[in-house]
C-alpha cells in the first residue's frame, strides 16, 4: 500500500497551546475580604538544646543516671504470666547498654583488618513490638556507632508473603547483618540443623544478639564519637503501597532531632513527665497468643 505522507501522521497543535483560556462568565465569584497569613505567638526559645538525639542521652545518661527512660509492662513481656508488674529502663542503663552495643558493632564483628560492620553501614532490627526496651538499646546503639538501623517486621515463616519485598528492601541497602533480642532469635523459624535459615527473596545475613550478656565489655578509654546533628541519614523505615510494593524512606538526623524538639515545645513537656505510648498489632499479638497455647 501507498505511504501517506509524513506530514500527516503529526498534528501541530502548538496555535491551541498558546490560545489563553477565557474564564467561564458562569462561574461564581469569590467574596469577602482577601486572606492573609496572621502571626503566631512565638514558641520560647530554648537555648541549652542538645545538639543530637545521642547527645541528649549521653546528657541525662550521666547527669541523671536513675531517672526513669522508658516503664514498660511486663505483661506484655511474659505472655505466660498472669500478673502485671511494671520494669523500668533507666537513662543510665539505656546509655551504658547502648555504649555497649556501639562498641560490639564496630570492634567485634569480623576482624580488625576487615570489620564487618563501618560507619555509615546499614543494619537490619529484628525486634517484636512486645519488647521496646530492646529496640531502643539497639536503635540508640546504631545511632552512637554512626549505623543507619533499618527496623522491618519480625518475618514469621521461612515462605512468608511479606519477606520477598523485605528482602528487596534489605537487598538495596546492601543489608548484611540483623540485631534482634535473644527471645526473638528463639522464635525464628529453624531449619533442622537448628540454624537461621534464609527467608524468601532476602540476602544471606549474620545474626547478632544484643543482650548484654552476649556482648562484650568495651574498654574504659573506648566512648562513641557524638558529634551534632546533620543531614546524613539516621534510620530508614518503609512504607508499603497499594499494590503490595516496599518503598524505604530515608530519615536524616536533623530531622529527626528537630521533629523531637517540636513536639517538646507544641506539648509542653518538662522533666519528670509520664508519656503513655500503645502500640499494638494483630499480627504479633496472634503470634504469641500461638506460642502461648
Amino acid at each position: 500500500p501507498k505511504r501517506p505522507p509524513l506530514r500527516e501522521f503529526f498534528v501541530d497543535d502548538f496555535e491551541e497551546l498558546l490560545e489563553v483560556q477565557q474564564p467561564d462568565p458562569n462561574q461564581p465569584r469569590a467574596e469577602g475580604a482577601q486572606m492573609v497569613a496572621m502571626q503566631g505567638e512565638q514558641l520560647g526559645v530554648v537555648t541549652n538544646w542538645p545538639p543530637s538525639l545521642e547527645a541528649a542521652l549521653q546528657r541525662w545518661g550521666t547527669i541523671s543516671p536513675k531517672a526513669p527512660w522508658k516503664i514498660t509492662s511486663a505483661s506484655s513481656l511474659f505472655a505466660l504470666c498472669s500478673f502485671s508488674h511494671f520494669l523500668c529502663l533507666c537513662s543510665g542503663k539505656l546509655w551504658s547498654r547502648s555504649v555497649k552495643v556501639a562498641y560490639n558493632l564496630l570492634h567485634k564483628l569480623g576482624n580488625k583488618q576487615e570489620p564487618l560492620v563501618r560507619p555509615g553501614d546499614r543494619v537490619a532490627l529484628v525486634y517484636p513490638n512486645n519488647d521496646p526496651a530492646a529496640f531502643m538499646t539497639a536503635f540508640y546503639g546504631c545511632l552512637l556507632a554512626e549505623v543507619v538501623p533499618v527496623p522491618i517486621e519480625v518475618p514469621l515463616t521461612r515462605k512468608d508473603a511479606g519477606s520477598q519485598q523485605i528482602g528487596f528492601l534489605l537487598g538495596s541497602c546492601e543489608v548484611t547483618v540483623a540485631l534482634t533480642s535473644d527471645a526473638c532469635q528463639k522464635g525464628l523459624p529453624k531449619s533442622p540443623t537448628g540454624e537461621i535459615p534464609q527467608f524468601r527473596a532476602w540476602r544471606k545475613v549474620l545474626w547478632f544478639v544484643t543482650e548484654s550478656k552476649h556482648l562484650s565489655k568495651p574498654p574504659r578509654d573506648w566512648f562513641p564519637h557524638i558529634k551534632d546533628a546533620n543531614r546524613d541519614t539516621a534510620y530508614i523505615e518503609y512504607k508499603t503501597c497499594k499494590d503490595g510494593s516496599v518503598l524505604g524512606v530515608t530519615v536524616t538526623r536533623i530531622a529527626m532531632l528537630t521533629h523531637c524538639q517540636a513536639l517538646t515545645q507544641s506539648c509542653s513537656y518538662t522533666e519528670g513527665n509520664t508519656l503513655p505510648h500503645t502500640r499494638t498489632r494483630t499480627r504479633t499479638r496472634t503470634r504469641t497468643r500461638a506460642r502461648a497455647r
